[in-house]
């Protein structure tokens, strides 16, 4: 709202990284609050994500989306530092579940910066602003 259009290739802010099974890349670009995915020669392909807080299917919405993971369906979790939480998409950047909020208890997030699968259904999660790593037990449900 009131920003600029951002290009679909471009990607003016990138902060995490990482690759797919599959060679996929995906960026989380923090200044357009979204996704991208390239090809393994760098193409764009596709990208996901706008600025806001809700559990949207439709358009799924992140606030300065930092780490991310990737399991070996090709489901990709994404640590949604400003909203607190993290997200899960399908392979095709589908909005599945999110989990967490703002707070300090187990399963509550201040300013989640990353996430990885440990197992299947087992995730760490770098808390930054409560200074400590959570290992969580999930399985992403929508």
């Amino acid at each position: 709202a009131g920003g600029p259009t951002p290009l679909p290739n471009s990607t003016p802010a990138p902060y995490g990284i990482t690759v797919g099974s599959d060679n996929k890349i995906y960026v989380a670009d923090v200044g357009f609050h979204r996704i991208q995915r390239f090809d393994a020669n760098g193409t764009y392909e596709t990208s996901w994500g706008v600025f806001g807080s809700a559990d949207n299917k439709t358009l799924p919405q992140l606030d300065t989306p930092q780490g991310m993971a990737i399991d070996l369906s090709g489901n990709i979790y994404v640590a949604d530092t400003g909203n607190n939480r993290i997200q899960f998409f399908s392979a095709d950047g589908a909005f599945v579940s999110s989990i967490g909020r703002r707070g300090v208890a187990l399963g509550e997030f201040t300013v989640p910066v990353a996430v990885i699968e440990i197992s299947a259904g087992r995730f760490a999660i770098a808390d930054l602003g409560n200074d400590r790593v959570q290992i969580l037990n999930f399985v992403p449900r929508p």
